[in-house]
């Protein structure tokens, strides 16, 4: 498993927050620039837990699934978990959706990170992007915004940016719909 990128460990049981090394945060600033290519070629190792090590966690919710899982799964499925409406959920923005949307009583959900984690970041495409800040639907064609044709995500994230900060609009928005 080493000579994999990123991995992340989802873990929906009791006591799941014994599984993590460290306690602090290894996240860079979602500010700096070319931030999403940055953290796509680091290593991470990122653990999401249902709750903390020494805490029970629920397991009735709704649709046959935990509430831990319940909303995982929205926060996937559904973009929830797009906060900044750029069309990719990263871990950060997952894990502080299911902090606020799975936390109860006795139940925190835990972020942790395993040896040879070098910042980078498990990140996911939001499935219902339609192309434009903020928006979480699917376009009238029914067409999967964010496929690449072959070429690699942070390329054209790279060169879009590069257009926005030149105000090229125009030419900058046609790239999020390869």
């Amino acid at each position: 498993l080493n000579t994999v990128r990123h991995q992340l460990y989802i873990i929906d049981s009791c006591y799941g927050g014994r599984l993590g090394s460290r306690s602090k945060d290894e996240y860079l600033d979602s500010r700096m620039p070319d931030y999403l290519e940055e953290v796509t070629k680091r290593k991470a190792r990122q653990i999401l837990t249902a709750g903390g090590a020494t805490q029970r966690v629920q397991d009735v919710g709704s649709q046959g699934h935990s509430i831990f899982t319940g909303e995982l799964l929205k926060a996937l499925r559904d973009g929830l978990a797009d906060t900044n409406g750029d069309g990719f959920i990263t871990f950060y923005e997952l894990s502080v959706y299911i902090q606020r949307a799975a936390s109860r009583q006795n139940q925190t959900p835990g972020v942790d990170f395993l040896d040879g984690h070098a910042q980078g970041e498990f990140t996911f495409r939001n499935p219902l992007w339609t192309g434009q800040r903020g928006a979480s639907s699917t376009s009238a064609q029914g067409s999967s915004v964010g496929q690449t044709r072959g070429r690699p995500i942070a390329e054209i994230v790279k060169e879009a940016k590069q257009k926005f900060v030149k105000d090229d609009l125009e030419s900058a928005l046609p790239l999020f719909h390869e």
